[in-house]
């Protein structure tokens, strides 16, 4: 079942006006993390105040994306999603005060979901959510939960690369391998391959993000510094001899895994150039895919807070 909606005033009073209805609703899951592919298993509590009727009540395990955006000079936010499992409930039933019912859900996280994510103006959620329409104020009751994106096997990871040519050089990234968890850091080598002896010339490496809407609207941000090196200072290269350049460009520990929904994405990449003065840069980019999901272990560097390596 799709879901689409924006937020308003109107909305937003009715969620407030929850608490005056005569149903409670407490919801608790056998954990709070899963994998693409676990199914939840939730545990609904409805109490009832006072003789009421449900006129239909649903649960639902729901995948949940959003974004602001601005116009006539307010802010906006607008979502839309899909309930991936989803049980009806208590249609037509009478209730007296003090009544308390209990219902058990199961439902299944698709294999290829999108993870949990939050990034500069989107976000992707999941919730078990809870919707009891009464004559009366309806109930509505959510409890978040952590999707972990998609595993992944680093053993049958194969080394990326992307290059470029300008009159004066080759350029070339290396990393081992696309895909990196946040906290961990990439690893690889920036090669320049000069056409002519050139000097004075930094060759720099930064870990790049962006976010694009589908409405064209793009918000980039850059990690701090930490994120952005330089490799080499000024070195001397010569025409013909390849140099290469290693690095470890570490992911922050909070950072928002790689998205694709309907209405927006969130990409990650490197980009190297050679930065020289009164000269156009040559840059080469190469996307990443920042992962939350477990993979099989292999040492590519932590993350200490301050954004250094280990």
């Amino acid at each position: 079942m799709r879901i689409s909606r924006s937020w308003s005033g109107e909305e937003l009073l009715q969620k407030a006006s929850s608490a005056l209805s005569p149903a409670s609703c407490s919801i608790k899951s056998d954990k709070q993390v899963y994998a693409a592919g676990e199914t939840v298993v939730a545990q609904v509590r409805l109490g009832f105040s006072k003789q009421c009727e449900v006129e239909e009540g649903v649960i639902a395990l729901r995948c949940v994306w959003g974004y602001e955006y601005r116009s006539d000079n307010m802010t906006h936010y607008t979502e839309s999603g899909w309930n991936c499992a989803e049980k009806t409930i208590l249609t037509g039933c009478r209730f007296q005060g003090g009544e308390t019912v209990v219902e058990k859900f199961e439902g299944e996280i698709p294999v290829n979901s999108q993870p949990t994510g939050r990034g500069l103006e989107v976000q992707v959620r999941w919730e078990i959510f809870v919707h009891l329409k009464m004559s009366g104020v309806d109930v509505r009751e959510g409890h978040d939960l952590i999707v972990l994106s998609s595993p992944v096997d680093r053993t049958g990871s194969q080394p990326q690369s992307a290059s470029s040519e300008c009159e004066d050089y080759d350029l070339r990234i290396d990393i081992d391998q696309p895909w990196v968890r946040p906290g961990e850091a990439i690893t690889g080598t920036v090669t320049v391959i000069p056409h002519f002896d050139l000097k004075g010339s930094n060759i720099k490496l930064r870990l790049e993000y962006r976010e694009r809407i589908s409405s064209g609207s793009e918000f980039s941000w850059r990690p701090p510094k930490a994120m952005e090196k330089t490799l080499a200072d000024r070195p001397e290269l010569h025409a013909g001899t390849p140099k290469s350049y290693p690095f470890a460009a570490a992911v922050p520990n909070n950072a928002c895994p790689s998205l694709e929904t309907e209405d927006f994405s969130v990409r990650w990449g490197l980009a190297a150039n050679v930065e020289r003065r009164l000269r156009k840069d040559q840059k080469v980019q190469l996307p990443v895919q920042v992962r939350t999901a477990p993979t099989v272990a292999r040492n590519f560097g932590s993350v200490n807070d301050d954004g250094g390596t280990t």
